[in-house]
C-alpha cells in the first residue's frame, strides 16, 4: 500500500480505495489512512460548486496534533471516534461534527473527557454548537449556542459555563502574563462577537489559585475569590490577594485580556509589607531584587 508521513508517522492508504475526476468533480469513494489502529475515513465530493466530504475517525490519536499543538505549549493525550462532515470546501468550509474522546490528558494533566455535536444548517447559516468537556465528576467545561455564518459582525452567541476546571488549561494562553497557573475556576459567561475577536462578559470565581507575575518574578495565591469579566476585562473588586511571605493586598482595578500578547493592566494593591517584586539581575539587568510595599 501506499504511505503519506503526518507529524513524521507513516500512514498507510488503503488499496481498494476508489476516487475519480469528472466535469470538475473529485469524487472520494472508502479512501482510508492508517497508522497502527488509528484509522480515517474519507468519503465524499470534492468540487467549486456544493460538494461534501465525511470524514470518520477511529481511535485517531490526539498526539498527531502536535504540529499544531505544540508551538501554542499544548500537549494532548488520548483517543478521537467521531465524524465530521464539510462542505463548500475549496469556498468557505464549514464543518458539521459529532465527535467523543477517551479521558484527555491536557499537558500531564486530566481533564475529562470530550463531547462535540455541531449541526450546520445551510438554509439559516446556524451551527448549533454542544461541547462539553468533563471528568467522571462533571467538573469542567460546558459551552452551547449557536454560530451564525451569514452574520458578519457578531457570529457568535454562546454561554459557557466552567465547574471546578482546571485552570492550567488557560496557561499557554495566557503565557504572556503569567506562570505556574494552578487552582479551580468556576464562572457562567456570555462569548459574542467573532472568533477572532470574541466579546466575553459573566461572573467566574477562583479557588484555591496560585500564579506568578512574569514581570515582577512575584507568586501570589487568591481562594474563593469573585471577579466581573466585561468585554475580555477581568474587573477586580477588593480582591483578596496573599503573597509567598503571608501577607495580604485587597486589588482593584483590571486586567484587559483582549490582546493576549499584550495584556493592558491598569491594578492597584492595598496593603501592609506585600512583596511587589522577586527578581534576579538574570531576570531584569535594569532593576532587580525583593521589594514590599505598604499602602495604595
Amino acid at each position: 500500500p501506499s504511505t503519506i508521513v503526518i507529524n513524521k508517522d507513516p500512514w498507510s492508504l488503503n488499496d481498494d480505495a476508489k476516487m475519480h475526476i469528472s466535469q470538475g468533480k473529485i469524487y472520494v469513494n472508502d479512501l482510508i489512512i492508517s497508522q497502527d489502529k488509528q484509522r480515517i475515513k474519507f468519503d465524499g465530493i470534492l468540487s467549486k460548486e456544493d460538494d461534501q466530504l465525511s470524514v470518520l475517525f477511529n481511535n485517531f490519536n490526539l498526539t498527531s496534533l502536535e504540529g499544531i499543538t505544540k508551538p501554542l505549549g499544548i500537549q494532548l493525550k488520548g483517543a478521537l471516534d467521531g465524524k465530521v462532515d464539510f462542505t463548500s470546501v475549496f469556498k468557505n468550509p464549514v464543518a458539521s461534527t459529532n465527535i467523543q474522546t477517551s479521558p484527555i490528558i491536557y499537558n500531564e494533566i486530566p481533564i475529562g473527557q470530550l463531547n462535540l455535536n455541531a449541526d450546520f444548517n445551510p438554509t439559516s447559516g446556524n451551527m448549533l454548537i454542544d461541547l462539553k468537556l468533563l471528568d467522571q465528576s462533571q467538573r469542567g467545561v460546558i459551552v452551547n449556542g449557536e454560530y451564525n455564518f451569514y452574520d458578519e459582525d457578531g457570529p457568535l452567541n454562546l454561554k459557557g459555563t466552567l465547574k471546578e476546571t482546571d485552570l492550567i488549561i488557560f496557561q499557554p494562553f495566557l503565557k504572556n502574563l503569567i506562570s505556574n497557573l494552578k487552582g479551580k475556576g468556576n464562572a457562567d459567561v456570555d462569548i459574542k462577537g467573532t472568533f477572532k475577536n470574541p466579546k466575553i462578559t459573566g461572573l467566574g470565581r477562583f479557588n484555591n489559585a496560585e500564579f506568578t507575575v512574569n514581570y515582577l518574578n512575584t507568586h501570589y495565591y487568591v481562594n474563593n475569590q469573585t471577579a466581573l469579566v466585561e468585554n475580555n476585562a477581568i474587573i477586580l473588586q477588593n480582591l483578596n490577594v496573599r503573597d509567598t511571605k503571608g501577607n495580604t493586598a485587597q486589588a482593584n482595578g483590571l486586567v484587559n485580556l483582549q490582546k493576549l500578547a499584550n495584556p493592558y493592566i491598569d491594578v492597584d494593591l492595598s496593603g501592609n509589607k506585600f512583596m511587589i517584586l522577586n527578581t534576579s539581575f538574570k531576570d531584569n539587568s535594569l532593576y532587580f531584587g525583593t521589594a514590599f510595599a505598604t499602602g495604595i
